[in-house]
């Protein structure tokens, strides 16, 4: 099936839900009488969508807005700048609708402009820009943001200030200039919201706040977000408030400051064509007073990724110390777009805290990925207690000796793709000589080569240079530089270690096919050069297999030479070896644990199973089953014939209500149970959890038969009425049946009738390449997403049966049974999911899907996550007279669907992923002069835009065995004391030579433990009283000591425990790991404050202390 084929059956299928859907919302059960998730047909009609829910004027000139984008995207391109740019200021300027005020025609051109650079997937548009004012007096415009501007992501969000400041300029309106007052006010308002509210990327100083908003053209403001006051310049006029403004502060945080080169970079391409170069070429000089400022800055201890060393997960590598992560190019079928690749065998040795699709934090590219797996990379070595050097190349070996690992020498390859590289901008790295790059120097003396092995030998070593034997590679050593397998880590080697190796290795004896060598302290010497060897059993000597190609090396080196070189590590290996040898190690890569993988239902807070409200009555589970009667705001509908209720139709003839309105009244819950359970034939179930209250436009309530059915199925419910399963982010191009666990006949009816090279698909283990729109989820664990879904499609089939009163859908038994059903990709900050259709399983805690799918939501595979469900769940439950009237509600509620993928329609980041088969020569040789990846010439997705081979024929350069090899659940989850994780942490970073434990000790005090204690102790004073009997809190305890709602006991939110319980095993390691005295210090001052509060505790003493 080629990909028009399989997107037109994907959407057949669509048509085909929607249909079902619709007969059972015709029924009358809900609000709305038809599917309230619309289609949308491509990006443009989107954008129209989204902005209609806060402009709906718009929806009248529909036609006529499509059609001048049409226009500017033939004129540039297709999601650029300039459309977005120039369908803003026709908005603004009223050439399509007319608006009562110039503020609204400026922020429905604003908001549109942003909805197209967005894709018009994010709700960004209409809650992160929330007005749009003209100073009376001075005629600048002021645009307000709010918190929501954070899903447009850090680009979209600057741009927003383009486009602003391209409006303004057509309606000849002034520049905004402040004044120092206003200056100061930015610059103590951001370092507020630093310090009182969250952390970010990155912290300005105030020399480049005052330098942005002195040349920014546009206000930058926003409403108050935080009940805290700024602590200075209060009372300014043109401010408005006193509080801090949170939209305001995020573009000058993980705006401005982190995304001026990619706006100057925007500003060459266009800014003389919209009049903006004279208002923005000062990016230019922000950008040297920002890299002055930092110029030389990083000291060995200050890299980004371990500023801070969370309890509980480990440091992994440090870039400084030798045995690190050695970068190695490529892409396999299960990396990029963030995604790195590490051997099965590292995750294991590194003490199961790295599994499959927990989060790394790496030195570089970018700030973070995501684990997964590949065999075809150079394994972890280690030193084993007894002395031996072992290679463990694989996860069975590794298993075994784990508990006996002493050192861990070398932790491994970090396969890293050439598109990850280009998409953050990082120079490239010197490539260390692996298989790869050997293969190419073999194909050019290929000839020479058939000579001494054979021409059969030669090919397949070029087609799989891993698989070759010592002999094979020292009769090839005479052509080309010896084979990388046989290579080792003289990097570091000073001349008279390499001279003491020499000696030691030339002394041995060769003794059944094995080298012996003597015990001797030059042993030292094979541990840092990471060679393979064990000990004798009588513990007498050392032996070395497959050690040829290592003498020959040495062998007959002029020592005394060699020792008077004043060359280092392999190049003088190289330049006294006969061999030609080549560098094993350029560059090691630093890394820390980041989050966990996560597979797991969503819940919101209390976990209801139906938006129904309960009020105090429902107690602390809020209990449905517990309400006889409640007395709440609520939706009040009117039936001609029989009265009044609560939802949407009449509960006695069944016909459906409109026009609500809202009223306090008593509601007999009871009524409403028994009634449910009638209608249902269900047994009474103990707990039904509901929601305290309802804060909809409407107050309008989820029927309760849903409740009765989620809660059958131990469902929990999301705030737009859909039910969600929350997975981390894992790509994969390619794939293996055997690795899905789908039956070649079932791929076929799915149309998968051919491998990735065009034969016949017949066998679990050819590879297969994966629709853009299909995904794999988790089988791991008891509440895993294949049995998850199982129980919504069953809740689903009963609520068509029962509650809609029409057929089942999905008829599922087994999890195998959802296998080629319609699902729906949601990220957290979009409102237009994206259709995918399920074809199989994995059994790592994560969803596999295309690259594509993810950017399609605007996400990639760092370390993101993503929620799914079920097509017909949203098709039948959403409803936007669930969602909240609060800023923010509507920020993943799926408004629209993404019927088919649009690869030009997605997310840009994807553009950048190498697609080819493999890195040529030229590329290894040239990354020898850290060049930028720009100025190399590999195809990536970005290529194929708008050609024929942009859905399917991508290329991998690095193959892995099975992509669900490695650990799947992290200890960082299987340990549940944080002290034990600490303690493993610790015991990990001393067996790493590539991790300093002092310093890890040291981050894990400073950056955590020691600001918990102390974040604590401030919060004990400050901490509120909760009733025990209905969970109600109080800021100063009533004077009778009891709650006022149920007379319930009142506790301290905050206890002792919770204060004091890192700091005696803080002490413990500050004393084990001889961290500095000023952290120590630190540690004594809270234990005195505690002491001052608490009282100290007394000591026990036994009878032998006297």
């Amino acid at each position: 099936m080629n990909p028009e084929e399989y997107f037109e059956r994907i959407k057949l299928e669509v048509d085909h839900s929607y249909a079902k859907a619709t007969i059972a919302k015709e029924s009358g059960k809900d609000y709305e009488l038809f599917v309230e998730s619309k289609r949308a047909a491509d990006k443009n009609n989107r954008c129209v969508d989204i902005l209609e829910i806060v402009h709906p004027q718009l929806n009248e000139f529909r036609k006529e807005i499509i059609i001048r984008i049409e226009e500017l995207e033939k004129q540039y391109s297709v999601g650029s700048d300039e459309v977005a740019l120039e369908i803003a200021k026709d908005i603004a300027t009223q050439k399509f609708s007319k608006f009562d005020t110039m503020e609204e025609a400026i922020l429905c051109g604003l908001r549109f402009g942003c909805a197209y650079n967005t894709k018009g997937v994010v709700s960004a548009p209409i809650e992160g820009i929330v007005s749009v004012t003209i100073d009376p007096k001075d005629k600048f415009i002021s645009v307000y943001y709010a918190g929501p501007i954070r899903t447009a992501g850090g680009t979209a969000q600057v741009f927003t200030l383009f486009i602003a400041d391209c409006i303004r300029k057509e309606l000849g309106l002034n520049r905004y200039i402040p004044t120092q007052d206003e200056i100061e006010r930015y610059f103590v308002e951001v370092t507020d919201y630093l310090t009182y509210v969250t952390r970010k990327q990155y912290k300005p100083n105030e020399e480049e706040v005052s330098y942005l908003v002195k040349n920014v053209p546009i206000c930058i403001t926003g409403e108050p977000t935080e009940k805290r006051e700024v602590s200075k310049h209060k009372d300014l006029e043109r401010v408005g408030t006193t509080r801090i403004r949170g939209g305001m502060c995020l573009i000058y945080l993980d705006g401005l400051p982190l995304k001026a080169k990619k706006l100057l970079k925007k500003l060459k391409k266009y800014g003389g064509e919209f009049k903006l170069t004279d208002t923005w070429s000062w990016l230019e000089g922000f950008l040297k007073l920002k890299k002055g400022e930092t110029k030389g800055s990083k000291g060995d201890n200050e890299y980004k990724y371990i500023e801070e060393v969370p309890a509980g997960r480990p440091v992994f590598a440090l870039p400084y110390l030798r045995g690190g992560f050695r970068l190695r190019y490529g892409r396999s079928r299960n990396t990029g777009s963030g995604c790195f690749g590490f051997h099965p065998a590292t995750l294991i040795i590194l003490d199961s805290f790295p599994a499959i699709a927990s989060q790394m934090k790496i030195e570089l590219p970018g700030k973070g990925c995501t684990v997964s797996v590949c065999d075809q990379i150079e394994p972890p070595i280690v030193k084993l207690k007894n002395g031996d050097v072992v290679r463990v190349d694989s996860q069975s070996k590794a298993k075994e000796l784990n508990p006996e690992v002493d050192k861990i020498l070398f932790v491994g390859d970090i396969l890293i793709t050439f598109g990850d590289f280009y998409e953050n901008g990082e120079k490239l790295i010197r490539s260390a000589y692996v298989e790869e790059w050997w293969k190419f120097d073999l194909a050019e003396k290929k000839e020479e080569a058939e000579k001494l092995i054979g021409l059969e030998r030669t090919e397949e070593l070029i087609k799989k240079p891993l698989e070759i034997n010592s002999e094979e590679a020292l009769k090839l050593a005479g052509i080309v530089p010896l084979h990388p397998k046989y290579l080792h880590f003289y990097d570091t080697f000073s001349s008279e270690e390499i001279a003491g190796l020499a000696e030691y290795l030339n002394s041995g004896e060769k003794k059944d096919g094995n080298l012996v060598l003597k015990i001797s302290e030059k042993k030292e010497l094979l541990e840092k050069a990471c060679i393979p060897h064990t000990f004798s059993i009588d513990k007498q000597f050392i032996i070395l297999e497959d050690f040829e190609p290592l003498l020959k090396t040495f062998e007959g080196m002029d020592l005394v030479k060699l020792r008077e070189s004043k060359l280092e590590g392999f190049e003088l290996v190289n330049k006294f070896s006969k061999l030609n040898i080549k560098e094993k190690l350029t560059k090691s890569i630093g890394t820390r644990m980041g989050r966990p993988e996560k597979s797991q239902e969503r819940k919101m807070k209390g976990s209801p199973q139906v938006l129904f409200p309960v009020g105090q009555e429902g107690g602390r589970m809020r209990n449905v089953m517990e309400v006889s009667y409640i007395t709440a705001e609520i939706s009040e509908f009117t039936c001609p014939e029989h009265g009044t209720s609560i939802v949407p139709y009449c509960m006695k003839c069944g016909k459906h209500l409109e026009n609500p309105k809202i009223v306090k009244k008593k509601i007999n819950v009871l009524g409403l149970l028994n009634e449910g359970y009638k209608k249902l034939n269900e047994p009474r179930m103990n707990l039904i959890k509901g929601v305290r209250g309802i804060s909809s436009k409407h107050k309008v309530p989820e029927p309760i038969d849903k409740g009765i059915l989620r809660a059958k199925y131990d469902l929990y419910v999301f705030r737009d009425g859909t039910i969600r399963y929350d997975m981390v982010n894992a790509p994969l191009t390619h794939f293996k049946p055997k690795e899905i666990s789908t039956s070649i006949e079932k791929l076929k009816e799915l149309g998968y009738e051919k491998d990735m090279y065009g034969n016949p698909l017949e066998n679990e283990n050819q590879i297969v390449e994966i629709f853009p729109q299909d995904f794999l989820y988790s089988t791991y664990g008891e509440n895993s997403a294949a049995d998850y879904f199982i129980r919504v499609s069953k809740f689903i089939d009963d609520e068509l049966k029962l509650f809609y009163g029409t057929k089942h859908f999905y008829n599922a038994k087994k999890k195998e049974d959802l296998v080629g059903h319609l699902f729906l990709e949601i990220a957290p900050h979009i409102l237009s999911p994206v259709v995918c259709r399920l074809i199989g399983f994995t059994s790592n805690r994560c969803h596999y899907a295309h690259p594509y799918l993810f950017a399609c939501t605007r996400r990639d595979c760092d370390g993101e996550e993503n929620g799914i469900m079920l097509l017909m769940d949203c098709l039948l439950n959403f409803s936007k007279e669930y969602l909240p009237t609060r800023r923010g509600s509507i920020s993943d509620a799926p408004l629209t669907i993404t019927t088919l993928l649009d690869l030009g329609e997605v997310d840009d980041e994807v553009y950048d992923m190498d697609v080819v088969f493999e890195y040529p020569k030229e590329f290894y040789e040239k990354t020898k002069d850290s060049p930028f990846p720009f100025e190399l010439n590999i195809e990536r997705v970005a290529d194929r835009l708008d050609k024929g081979n942009m859905y399917s024929g991508l290329g991998y350069t690095t193959e892995t065995t099975d992509i669900n090899t490695g650990v799947h659940l992290t200890t960082y989850k299987t340990v549940e004391n944080m002290i034990d994780k600490v303690m493993m942490q610790l015991g990990l970073a001393e067996k790493l030579n590539c991790v300093d434990e002092k310093l890890v000790a040291y981050k894990i005090l400073s950056s955590h433990f020691i600001k918990d204690l102390k974040g604590n102790l401030r919060t004990f004073f400050r901490q509120t009283f909760r009733c025990v009997g209905c969970n109600t809190i109080y800021r100063r305890p009533p004077l009778s000591g009891k709650c006022l709602k149920c007379k319930g006991n009142l506790v301290l939110t905050v206890s002792e425990g919770t204060i004091s319980k890192y700091l005696e095993p803080s002490r413990k390691i500050a004393e084990q790991y001889h961290i500095p005295d000023y952290t120590k210090e630190q540690l004594e001052l809270v234990q005195g404050q505690l002491d001052n509060i608490f009282g100290k505790k007394a000591k026990q003493f036994s009878l032998s202390s006297f």
